[in-house]
């Protein structure tokens, strides 16, 4: 995430510091987060552990995390 926060930065800076940009640059870093949060909240309640705590099956959509 710190990458793509100077990676904004530096967009922002090729644009004069526009504030129509830094805008959107914003919504899509809080609909990547949003997206994270939400991915891992559906991937994690599904895992289960064995009795020797090695994951025997993994929930079908964990693929898609990460």
């Amino acid at each position: 995430m710190s990458v793509e926060l100077l990676l904004m930065r530096r967009v922002c800076k090729m644009y004069n510091n526009d504030r129509y940009i830094l805008g959107i640059l914003h919504l899509f870093a809080v609909a990547q987060c949003a997206g994270m949060a939400i991915s891992a909240w559906m991937v994690v309640p599904g895992l289960s552990p064995s009795p020797t705590c090695v994951m025997i099956e993994s929930h079908p959509g964990q693929i898609y995390l990460g």
